[in-house]
């Protein structure tokens, strides 16, 4: 498939008996003022605290293995740090005795930071593919429809349908294989007026002749044209947005047209997000900007209504689950079907010898407290668990975070029995 999500749960499977080095850089252009960009600086910073970390809390032998698997390494981090490399948010996990990690790119911001683990370091991954979840933007016009596809920051022209006045549609799948963004945005079909094949007259022509009232049936038969053309077209979108993996539909222009292209929409199982306005654009790029505001305000509309429905379930109890404690056990009973975490919440936690995980001050039950490990970061240990039981992991920011944090210590869950 085109444009491909990374896949969080091969990621997390990596494993190393040295450990899992995770490297976050935030390429933003405005950290290029100076020399050296903002982040090839705080990279160099975090990785000098992994080492003196090592080499203050580890064994002789261990210590110098893992400051000779760094500097083997140092030639991909300084690569990945480089101004002219692609990408906003680029990510490296790499096992330090094994063989050669993941790398990719994201054109979302990350916060650039370095976490040397038994395993990779998810979160903050998992939240920007979250917030740049797979999405169709639909952009409708008089003269037919464009669609966009966009995940994790990255737009690309996805089909093209053009419409004429006879009710005629042309649909053209395209991507990044068929567009060529230098050339600029495809065009669409001129809109034809009836007649105008055959040497009939020309559009100018049928006004100057046919008067005002002519004109008015034109325009309704046109309209009436339109509307149909936005209701047959919603089949085929439904067909794009399957193959695509979209979750979410944004559909822009005139409520005249995108009306009865939602209404046609509506039984396809997709988050559906009208936005009312005409959008002046060439490149998708432009278009996802355009609509970033209104993908924001679903987003988190989106992570209110989780909470609210994690939380009232949970107190019915129901299919939910409140607290780091009760979340961590349903987490180990496999039945977390939406992990709810506040956003940059860190919470300590401690682990049974089984695996089994209790934010600190709880005792898993069947475990002695004497035997417990401390989990210094809970929050990454329950997103990694997450992930391994392909539940899905939504941080929350905003007004769903503060009610998250009031009533349930920064966690919850939606269950699936």
């Amino acid at each position: 498939m085109k444009n491909a999500q990374p896949d969080l749960a091969a990621i997390g499977s990596i494993t190393d008996p040295l450990g899992v080095l995770t490297v976050y850089v935030d390429a933003d252009p405005e950290g290029m003022a100076g020399s050296r960009s903002a982040w090839a600086i705080e990279l160099d910073n975090r990785l000098g605290q992994i080492r003196d970390a090592v080499k203050d809390g580890e064994t002789h032998d261990r210590w110098k293995a893992i400051h000779e698997a760094l500097d083997r390494l140092e030639p991909r981090i300084a690569a990945l740090a480089n101004p002219a490399a692609p990408g906003r948010g680029r990510v490296l996990f790499d096992p330090l005795l094994g063989e050669r990690g993941e790398e990719l790119t994201i054109q979302m911001p990350l916060e650039t930071t370095v976490v040397l683990d038994e395993r990779p370091y998810l979160t903050p991954l998992a939240a920007a593919l979250d917030e740049g979840r797979p999405t169709g933007l639909l952009n409708v016009a008089r003269d037919g429809l464009r669609a966009v596809d966009l995940r994790a920051g990255r737009a690309e022209d996805a089909a093209r349908f053009a419409f004429d006045e006879r009710g005629a549609i042309t649909k053209e799948w395209v991507g990044t294989s068929g567009h060529n963004p230098a050339l600029g945005a495809p065009k669409l079909n001129s809109p034809r007026p009836v007649g105008a094949e055959g040497g009939g007259p020309s559009t100018g022509a049928m006004y100057q002749h046919s008067g005002s009232a002519h004109r008015d049936r034109y325009d309704r038969k046109l309209e009436d044209h339109q509307v149909r053309f936005m209701a047959d077209a919603a089949e085929d979108l439904l067909g794009l947005a399957r193959e695509r993996g979209w979750e979410r539909l944004a559909v822009a222009g005139d409520p005249r047209l995108t009306e009865p292209l939602v209404q046609a929409l509506e039984h396809g199982g997709l988050e559906l997000i009208q936005v009312e306005g005409i959008f002046e654009w060439q490149r998708p790029d432009q278009l996802a900007e355009a609509l970033a505001p209104a993908l924001e305000e679903a987003g988190r509309a989106r992570e209110r209504a989780f909470v609210e429905e994690a939380l009232d379930k949970a107190a019915a109890g129901g299919q939910g689950a409140a607290g780091p404690a009760a979340v961590c056990q349903s987490l180990a009973e496999g039945r977390v079907h939406v992990l709810l975490i506040e956003a940059g919440r860190e919470i300590p936690g401690v682990a049974a010898p089984d695996g089994r995980l209790a934010p600190l001050g709880s005792v898993p039950e069947g475990a002695a407290p004497d035997e417990l490990q401390a989990v210094p970061h809970l929050e990454e240990r329950m997103v990694a668990l997450a992930i391994d039981t392909s539940a899905q992991v939504v941080p929350v920011e905003g007004e769903a975070a503060e009610r998250l944090a009031a009533e349930a210590g920064g966690v919850a869950a939606i269950l699936r029995w």
